[in-house]
C-alpha cells in the first residue's frame, strides 16, 4: 500500500507535467483545511511503513482560490518528500492556518539538512542519489506557485526541515 502510494504520486506529476501544455486548468474555490486532512489519510501507510507518525493542526474551514490538481501537486510533493527524507520515528508536523497576510501551509520535520537550499527547486536535482525520485517534484510545485503567486520559504538546519507555502489574502478567505 505504501510503495502504491509512492508510485501514484510520481504518476500524477509526470502525467500533469505531460498534460499540462495541452490542458487550461480551471480554479475553483477549495476547502484547503478537509482537502489536506484528505491527503494526510492517503499517506498514512506510507508514513507508517517508515515507523513515521504524520502530526497535523489544520485550521478548520480555510479555502483557496486554486486549481484542485495543481493544490495537490503542491501538497503531495511535500507530504512525499517529508516521508522520504524524514529519519524514522519521527514525526512529521503539518500546518494549516490564517494569519492577517495569508493562509499558511507548513510541512516540518527532522530529517538531513538540506545542503543546497538554492539547488533544490531546480529540475532534476537531488540531494541524495541513493532516494527514488528524479528530482522534478519540487521543480514543479515551485512553478505552480510562480504561477498562483504562492510564497515558499524553506529553512533547513541540523535540527528541522521545513517549507512553507504562503498563499495571499486575495486567495484565499475564512
Amino acid at each position: 500500500l505504501a510503495a502504491l502510494s509512492a508510485l501514484a504520486t510520481l504518476y500524477d506529476d509526470l502525467e500533469y507535467l505531460i498534460k499540462n501544455k495541452t490542458i487550461t486548468y480551471s480554479t475553483e474555490v477549495v476547502c484547503f483545511s478537509t482537502f489536506l486532512q484528505e491527503r494526510l489519510a492517503y499517506f498514512d501507510a506510507l508514513a507508517s511503513s517508515k515507523e513515521i507518525t504524520l502530526f497535523s493542526t489544520i485550521e478548520p474551514s480555510l479555502h483557496v482560490n486554486i486549481n484542485r490538481i495543481e493544490l495537490q501537486r503542491i501538497v503531495d510533493n511535500n507530504i512525499t518528500n517529508a516521508i522520504k527524507y524524514t529519519f524514522e520515528n519521527e514525526k512529521i508536523v503539518v500546518s494549516l492556518y490564517k494569519d492577517e497576510e495569508s493562509c499558511r501551509f507548513t510541512i516540518a520535520s527532522h530529517s538531513r539538512k538540506i545542503q543546497e537550499p538554492k539547488k533544490i527547486f531546480e529540475e532534476y536535482y537531488r540531494e541524495e542519489q541513493s532516494q527514488d525520485g528524479f528530482g522534478l517534484g519540487l521543480n514543479l510545485v515551485k512553478r505552480l506557485c510562480k504561477e498562483e503567486n504562492v510564497k515558499i520559504t524553506l529553512h533547513s538546519d541540523e535540527n528541522i526541515t521545513s517549507f512553507s507555502y504562503q498563499f495571499k489574502v486575495d486567495n484565499a478567505w475564512k
